[in-house]
């Protein structure tokens, strides 16, 4: 028998929950990469978060020249940037203060979802893709079986694959956040599933609250109408394609048609698609501008870096040629402004001013070289391009 499955926690993980006996949590410097526990390093003193191994490794960062990366450029950019450090902790649900906290770790991500009984099953294992977990091998985008008990969670995976009552939400009014999402699905706020919904709730949240002020000539979501939808440099959402559905229940009045494209998703589902009423999604191994496909309505582009990958400078230009509408989320602002670096560094103009999601991730996310807040989703922005066509 699997207690697992059942919901139930053996005792042996029930003390993975157990504070006192988690490993010390592992910083390195922002320079050398040099490991410890947190007392071996000091941070800036003004942002207050890099850290350093030593003065002459926080000397070399202030002086560092050539490539824009010197922190005597960047410091006053981190400090503003952790002035969001509280905002972006406040969220509703009842394990916001443990997964929000700076020091959650990947030791103690696992404790949580151990804790709740869905580490390594259904969709949750798309979360510790690169935990190096003990005898769980690291699958290629798109190949996790999504067959069974998907969700793991019994109530959440009732009402999320059950056939929905639920009235529509209404663009006029749409949800705001997660707690009125929530609210009218009818889950309790002890409930993780947040963290797996971050994906199509933050799609749903663009259509609904950024697209109509953003493009307001655009009608693409009313009664009646289709949306053909193509999501960018596509990772772990290819283990994920039915958490997409939820779109269907939210705006169940709007035909979906979602292309996904990567080139990290595997050779052996490029070209698969999967069906629900009113919505199909297609898997694609290539990288966008490869795709030759239809035309979208609209891009999106989840935790992108814009500025962080080779292969965006191309895909951009064919966004900006095209001018598509083209939204795009990443785990903090120090991304965000470096997607605005790419943008302007190209020539295709700027981004928009990034945004908190109300829709991002609960967990923040852990880095050994700063103290940064970062959420995946955490922040949305939408390319702006210049007035010139690219070429």
């Amino acid at each position: 028998m699997n207690f697992q499955e059942l919901g139930i926690v053996c005792p042996q993980e029930a003390s993975l929950g157990d504070s006192s006996s988690m490993e010390p949590v592992i910083k390195a410097c922002c320079i050398c990469g040099t490991k410890g526990t947190a007392d071996l390093f000091t941070k800036c003193s003004s942002c207050q978060a890099v850290l350093y191994c030593s003065d002459e490794c926080r000397i070399a960062d202030w002086n560092h020249v050539g490539d824009g990366h010197s922190h005597s450029v960047w410091c006053s950019k981190m400090k503003n940037y952790m002035t969001r450090n509280q905002e972006l902790a406040e969220l509703p649900f009842t394990y916001a203060k443990e997964t929000a906290c700076a020091n959650f770790d990947e030791t103690k991500y696992k404790a949580f979802l151990s804790r709740h009984g869905i580490l390594n099953h259904g969709f949750w294992r798309c979360e510790t893709i690169g935990f190096n977990c003990e005898n769980v091998p690291l699958p290629k985008f798109g190949t996790l079986p999504t067959e069974g008990d998907a969700y793991v969670l019994p109530v959440e995976g009732l009402i999320l694959e059950e056939p929905s009552t639920m009235t529509p939400t209404s663009l006029a009014h749409p949800l705001q956040n997660w707690k009125e999402y929530y609210d009218w699905r009818g889950f309790q706020m002890d409930s993780p599933i947040a963290i797996l919904l971050s994906y199509p709730l933050t799609l749903y949240h663009i259509l609904a609250a950024h697209l109509p002020r953003d493009y307001p000539h655009l009608n693409i979501t009313g009664n009646g109408c289709k949306i053909t939808i193509h999501i960018i440099g596509v990772e772990k959402e290819a283990d994920m394609i039915p958490v997409f559905s939820e779109l269907g229940v939210l705006l169940p009045n709007v035909e979906f048609i979602i292309n996904m494209l990567g080139p990290e998703i595997s050779h052996s589902v490029g070209q698969q698609t999967k069906k629900w009423d009113k919505m199909k999604v297609t898997l694609h191994k290539t990288v966008y501008h490869h795709f030759n496909g239809e035309a979208p309505d609209l891009v999106i582009g989840f935790n992108a870096g814009l500025g962080a990958y080779r292969t965006w400078p191309q895909t951009l230009k064919k966004l900006q040629k095209h001018r598509v509408p083209a939204y795009f989320t990443d785990y903090c602002q120090y991304s965000c402004e470096g997607s605005n670096m790419a943008m302007q560094g190209l020539g295709l103009g700027t981004i928009s001013a990034p945004v908190i999601n109300p829709f991002r991730s609960p967990v923040r996310k852990f880095c050994q070289e700063h103290d940064m807040p970062w959420y995946s989703n955490g922040f949305i922005f939408h390319l702006k391009y210049s007035t010139e066509q690219g070429t």
